[in-house]
């Protein structure tokens, strides 16, 4: 690890996620799950975590399955505690997050829920959406 080298490129959270956001729309994200996944890799790299920083942009840009066509996100089936979900072929940082949101709105609503994903790809570090779900005053 380098500290404090000539090479090193220091960058504010804000910087860094305005940096991250711009790379990934140029990857040809959409804006809205360009900064949530930006989000999540400079919450990663603020918590220890430099792996699933910012040079997680490299492998969402070389994944194979950024290629293939995207489809919205789709509630496959539901109920009132639970809900299934095809992330169609997002990457993972953004509809996690979404699958996420959904667990914490059931679960505050009926006081348990079980929410599952299917087809994304590259979901990034799991603490996140669990201290997301813990601020919410629920248990993941």
């Amino acid at each position: 690890m380098v500290q404090n080298s000539a090479d090193t490129v220091r960058l504010s959270a804000e910087e860094a996620a305005a940096f991250a956001g711009s790379a990934l729309q140029r990857l040809g994200l959409e804006p809205e799950a360009a900064s949530t996944i930006a989000a999540q890799l400079v919450d990663s790299a603020l918590s220890g975590y430099p792996a699933f920083g910012l040079a997680r942009i490299l492998t969402i840009a070389e994944h194979t399955r950024l290629k293939e066509p995207r489809e919205p996100l789709t509630i496959v089936h539901e109920t009132p505690v639970s809900a299934r979900i095809d992330c169609g072929n997002h990457v993972g940082m953004y509809t996690i997050s979404r699958v996420a949101d959904i667990a914490i709105e059931k679960a505050a609503g009926q006081g348990i829920a079980v929410v599952g994903a299917s087809n994304a790809y590259l979901s990034g570090r799991n603490g996140y959406y669990l201290e997301r779900i813990a601020r919410a005053g629920l248990v993941g």
